[in-house]
């Protein structure tokens, strides 16, 4: 009996004692990097800009968690996993206002173009305004060149028309003179 006591007391003893034990420590800075890790693996905006440098990320932080032994090469290894993932989502930041930037130059494109084509139209809107205003002023001119001619025509008509009337007034004054001439002789 004292046997079985002394195998029951090593048993409960070893049970206490691994009951005692500390839990395992986490390593909080191992948990930080992970999640830094999915967040930028959900991030829809930026995971699909850096896939190499997101695996390698990924790499290098299964490379710390497998890790085991000296606590200073873990740590490294962990350091070296944050670094990976900051720079796989400096790279897909870079990518994407890349192509943030390709859209507005492409829109900026767009626009310049639209404006030269909108200048194009005023410009040919304004010549087609000053050929108009030059066809009226032509039109105007002749007109008045034409008015001008038949008043000169005219003026110069009723410029005959009055010798003609003074020459006949005339010819009817030596006519009435002629005749008084003759009825005083007769």
């Amino acid at each position: 009996m004292n046997r079985s006591l002394t195998r029951v007391s090593l048993v409960l003893m070893l049970v206490l004692l691994s009951a005692c034990t500390a839990a395992p420590k986490k390593d909080l800075a191992l948990e930080r990097v992970r999640d830094e890790l999915d967040n930028l693996k959900s991030n829809q905006e930026l995971a699909g800009y850096a896939p190499l440098a997101l695996g390698e990320a990924e790499r290098a932080l299964r490379k710390a968690e497998m890790a085991t032994g000296d606590d200073l090469y873990r740590t490294y290894l962990v350091y070296m996993a944050d670094r990976r993932i900051q720079i796989a989502r400096t790279l897909a930041e870079r990518e994407q206002y890349e192509q943030i930037l390709d859209q507005l130059e492409e829109d900026r494109s767009t626009m310049l173009i639209k404006a030269s084509q909108l200048e194009a139209e005023h410009a040919r809107m304004e010549a087609e305004r000053a050929r108009l205003l030059v066809a009226t002023t032509s039109e105007e001119a002749e007109r008045a060149k034409q008015e001008r001619e038949a008043a000169q025509k005219k003026e110069a008509e009723s410029a005959r028309a009055a010798q003609l009337s003074a020459e006949e007034a005339e010819q009817a004054r030596r006519m009435a003179e002629t005749r008084a001439s003759e009825a005083e002789f007769a």
